[in-house]
């Protein structure tokens, strides 16, 4: 039985549940070498690989109860990216994550769909803490961190990869 995944809502985003139906605007992100420098070594993914990375997330919703969403703009219908709770192996906390394709850069997206996603996290997963694993040189995606309200972990961070962690809330 497929999992129930939520849609978040913010004020121009929704994140819905992915499917094969996101797969051209996904592949927008992961095979674009500008938009995946920071991630996974640059690693880009083709057609094949963008499906295989959907059906991974899909599967972390199964496995875990809580996954990627795929980010659509409400205004216009189109998947900008994917937003979402991950916790792989080895992880010493629950992790969020975002990808966003570059034609959708430099709108604040990340910081408004952010909350949504430490929320969920915090108040439906139960997580006491989650963390970003962001490259040292991802100035970008290390201010919306800092503007989610996450701090630097210099003990848990790298020269190449800082660590940052978000605290749940106290009532």
């Amino acid at each position: 039985m497929p999992p129930i995944i939520p849609t978040l809502e913010t004020e121009r985003l929704e994140l819905i549940a992915p499917d094969e139906s996101h797969l051209e605007a996904l592949m927008d992100f992961y095979g674009d070498a500008e938009s995946m420098q920071h991630i996974r070594g640059g690693q880009t993914f083709d057609r094949s690989g963008t499906w295989y990375k959907l059906a991974t997330q899909l599967g972390h919703w199964q496995l875990r109860g809580y996954g990627f969403w795929s980010v659509r703009e409400k205004e216009t219908g189109t998947i900008v990216g994917n937003a979402g709770l991950l916790y792989p192996a080895g992880n010493p906390a629950l992790e969020i994550g975002w990808g966003l394709r570059r034609a959708w850069w430099r709108r604040g997206y990340a910081a408004e769909f952010g909350p949504a996603i430490l929320d969920y996290a915090f108040h439906t997963v139960g997580a006491d803490r989650v963390m970003a694993h962001i490259t040292a040189t991802n100035t970008a995606s290390l201010a919306v961190a800092q503007k989610l309200g996450m701090r630097l972990s210099p003990e848990d961070s790298t020269p190449e990869t800082a660590i940052l962690y978000a605290y749940r809330p106290i009532k």
